[in-house]
């Protein structure tokens, strides 16, 4: 059986993520589809599911908690591990750390009601000041935080890299 990659994006930070671990999982010849939760019908042909949502107020996006809703019995019996795709990176270096911990719980309290995944991962997703008004960017900057592209490719990579071993292992049992 295949893997699903499947996630909710918000301005495509999350896809591109979504789309690099789906690439990384098909390097050992397995098939991965890779595609938003709204055009999933089913996931009945999927042993393994990858879902990943963009977070916004701490709280994945509704499209991605419908999906946990919609698929939760069928979930129970495959292989799941889950991500989510914040601005941690961004925070300022002073409450960076404390504010990633406290989100990143926050976040696998609210799925675990829902599932039980082998994993969670919070990765940093990309914060463009130009979308943010003027004011928040001039005291956003001011206290240190930080914008741009601040995925962490290494770090995607390597828990991609850990599921495909996870895969692989499970596959071979």
């Amino acid at each position: 059986m295949s893997v699903l990659v499947a996630y909710a994006t918000a301005k495509g930070s999350t896809q591109d993520i979504a789309d690099r671990i789906a690439s990384r999982l098909r390097s050992s010849e397995t098939a991965v589809d890779c595609r938003s939760v709204d055009s999933v019908i089913s996931i009945d042909q999927y042993s393994t599911v990858i879902i990943g949502s963009a977070v916004h107020g701490q709280k994945w996006l509704p499209d991605a908690i419908r999906f946990l809703e919609r698929e939760k019995q069928h979930l129970e019996s495959r292989q799941l591990w889950v991500f989510s795709v914040g601005m941690g990176a961004g925070l300022p270096s002073w409450i960076r750390e404390r504010a990633m911990r406290s989100e990143e719980k926050k976040l696998r309290a609210k799925i675990e009601t829902y599932v039980k995944p082998r994993d969670h991962r919070l990765f940093s997703g990309t914060y463009m000041s130009d979308e943010m008004p003027v004011f928040f960017r001039i005291i956003y900057s001011c206290l240190g935080g930080r914008f741009g592209d601040l995925r962490e490719w290494d770090k995607i990579e390597q828990w991609a890299d850990s599921i495909k071993e996870a895969k692989l292992r499970t596959d071979d049992a």
